[in-house]
């Protein structure tokens, strides 16, 4: 079973790095004519769209070469798989290698589209990485979690799951019912 599982990673892996070649070659591409079709005046195109072009595909090639190395399925010289590399469809770094590959992508396309204003859509990345850095690290490591008195409230009851839920199983629950009617019996029947 281990073994179809690293057969089944490695397709998926084989499938997924040439989809990004694709993806690499065809963006590019699809930059350049959309350029030279919508724009032929400008011919050569201006001087800092190819240099944001350039500053963005920087990354991009260097995500895609890591992204091979670590996904890259092992092979022996009969074919045989010798390690299937790492899953590339984790969550994780690798998930936010896609997606910063993927922003790329859209905002090449789209700044060749619809104008040099689509490149500040790229901005979404680093603000993303520090909502990520903040809620991971910072805010815990500082105390400020977010909803922390309602975790607090649901820590001291416990009849009550993390999420808000009666935990309590039914069985648990009847008990509960009857000792409290047992209880408030004893507290009349004291009273007389």
């Amino acid at each position: 079973m281990a073994k179809a599982l690293a057969k089944k990673t490695a397709a998926d892996n084989e499938k997924a790095l040439q989809n990004l070649r694709y993806g690499m070659v065809i963006s590019s591409a699809l930059y350049v004519l959309l350029r030279l079709i919508l724009s032929p005046h400008k011919f050569p195109p201006a001087f800092w769209p190819s240099v944001i072009y350039l500053l963005t595909a920087i990354p991009t090639v260097f995500l895609y070469r890591y992204l091979h190395s670590v996904g890259t399925p092992k092979r022996d010289a009969s074919g045989i798989l010798i390690s299937s590399g790492d899953d590339l469809n984790q969550s994780g770094l690798l998930d936010t290698c896609w997606d910063v590959i993927y922003v790329t992508w859209g905002c090449q396309v789209g700044s060749s589209l619809f104008g040099e204003w689509f490149w500040w859509l790229y901005l979404s990345i680093p603000v993303f990485g520090g909502y990520k850095v903040y809620t991971s690290f910072i805010s815990p490591m500082m105390g400020l979690r977010q909803g922390q008195p309602a975790a607090a409230a649901e820590a001291a009851d416990p009849t009550t799951a993390p999420g808000g839920a009666d935990a309590t199983s039914k069985r648990q629950a009847k008990i509960q019912k009857r000792n409290e009617k047992i209880q408030a019996q004893q507290a009349k029947s004291g009273r007389r």
